[in-house]
């Protein structure tokens, strides 16, 4: 025990004197300076300067373990960046557990009254004309494609700038259409809990001793015909889906069209633009009209699915994209020089 305190008293001694011994060395610079040139030199004072910032960075690094600044803000960099990709994974997977939880019944939703034998209700159920694969698989490839074909275009095979601008875009679709657009989506379908078109037909209700024109709060399904997925779907009308979902991707690949459709060697006159925005915007309302001839939703479903897929559309092309704008950080940080013109190489 005694050899422990010893050991420690040495070594507060031997560190006192090493600031001491600093102490003394600076004071000495400040005096010999002094000395040397009364009338303020400038020479002597940066000397001086550069003298006190040695000391100070000496002593910086004794505690922080020997590391200087820039090891210091690298780790800290580092970690910044693992809690980043740990936020998003956690949210990801926040927001997709809700979604499944939604859609395949492990959470609890609401069930609207109906009016008795409403004839809004009582068209037969005749499955979809766009199935939800087909619905996903399109809502993927058709800005996929969109994006490669315009960066080839606009960057030729340097695949170097092609890849990464089409994960860019890529990811912004993701965000805005899933975590944004299907969850505010699956959200109200089941807050809301109305009737589809095709109620009757699905759901069997057991409150059949009803008059016409009654409203039924308190029913129960009794269908053993249809799968639980489509009895409980019957009753998940408002708003559409399908709509949001087809109208978010058609107006995302119009916009991403008309910011970047352009050719560096290639004059594609005045229409062909147009045209291709045209040609994706077929997606959305083609989708939605259907599911109201297949008596999957209501015509308010439809429209209110495709303001909702318009609304999240717009916020992501402007929040999150930047209007499709790349390296738009790059210039920023040149537009102080005269460096900053149309022909740098830089991801465009």
């Amino acid at each position: 025990m005694s050899y422990n305190y010893y050991y420690f008293e040495d070594k507060d001694k031997n560190a006192t004197s090493t600031s001491q011994e600093e102490s003394t060395i600076t004071n000495e610079i400040k005096l010999n300076t002094t000395k040397a040139d009364p009338m303020g030199n400038a020479h002597a004072k940066r000397t001086q300067v550069a003298a006190l910032q040695l000391n100070d960075s000496s002593a910086s690094e004794r505690i922080n373990g020997g590391m200087d600044h820039k090891d210091i803000q690298r780790n800290s960099g580092s970690r910044l960046f693992r809690l980043k990709y740990v936020i998003n994974l956690v949210l990801g997977l926040l927001v997709t557990a809700i979604i499944s939880g939604v859609e395949f019944g492990f959470l609890p939703h609401t069930k609207q009254s109906y009016i008795c034998k409403d004839p809004k209700l009582s068209y037969k159920y005749n499955g979809d004309t766009i199935r939800p694969s087909v619905l996903g698989v399109v809502c993927v490839l058709l800005p996929l494609v969109t994006f490669f074909c315009v960066e080839v275009l606009r960057n030729g095979r340097e695949w170097k700038k092609v890849i990464p601008l089409m994960w860019r875009w890529t990811r912004f679709l993701f965000i805005g259409n899933i975590v944004i657009n299907l969850f505010i989506t699956e959200v109200l379908k089941s807050v809301f809990g109305e009737p589809r078109p095709h109620f009757f037909d699905t759901c069997a209700p057991d409150a059949t001793a009803c008059t016409a024109g009654d409203i039924v709060e308190s029913y129960r399904c009794t269908n053993s015909i249809y799968s639980f997925m489509v009895i409980r779907d019957s009753s998940r009308s408002f708003p559409s889906g399908h709509a949001s979902l087809s109208v978010f991707t058609s107006v995302y690949c119009a916009a991403y069209i008309y910011y970047r459709f352009k050719s560096p060697s290639i004059d594609f006159g005045s229409l062909c633009k147009p045209f291709t925005m045209a040609l994706v915007m077929l997606w959305g309302p083609a989708c939605g009209l259907s599911r109201i001839t297949d008596h999957r939703h209501h015509w308010w479903d439809v429209l209110s699915g495709s303001i909702l897929g318009v609304i999240t559309a717009v916020f992501t092309i402007y929040a999150l994209a930047n209007r499709f704008r790349a390296g738009e950080k790059h210039r920023a940080s040149l537009s102080s020089t005269k460096l900053c013109d149309e022909n740098k190489d830089e991801l465009v």
